[in-house]
């Protein structure tokens, strides 16, 4: 967790790095860690930016729940009453999604190929 918060607040990309652990177990367990401590520390920067504007926290959940599921985007913001408050759930949802994919695309690429 410590390296995935490290990296936010750097305003690095994720990069999860787990070649200095020994086995496959080991580099699942740093990968399991970096992830909410990257995701989590932009998280809360984010919501320190958009504090008042729930809309935007509720997609950036949503957003993120998606891609760690694997589901492609699909942002209905038709719960939210204004137009202003559709768009900033929206902008939430596409952050939270984009990154939690940047997140798992990084650490797949990073673990060894079985074969």
């Amino acid at each position: 967790m410590y390296q995935g918060e490290h990296a936010a607040s750097r305003g690095s990309g994720p990069h999860v790095s787990t070649g200095l652990w020994a086995t496959d177990k080991d580099r699942a367990s740093f990968v399991t860690g970096y992830e909410p401590g990257y995701t989590e520390f932009l998280s809360v920067s984010s919501a320190r930016t958009h504090a008042t504007n729930g809309a935007f926290r509720d997609g950036l959940f949503l957003g993120a729940q998606a891609a760690k599921r694997g589901a492609e985007p699909h942002i209905a913001s038709g719960r939210w009453p204004t137009d202003q408050d559709r768009d900033s759930f929206a902008e939430g949802y596409r952050q939270g999604y984009a990154e939690s994919s940047a997140i798992q695309a990084s650490a797949v690429n990073r673990l060894p190929r079985s074969g």
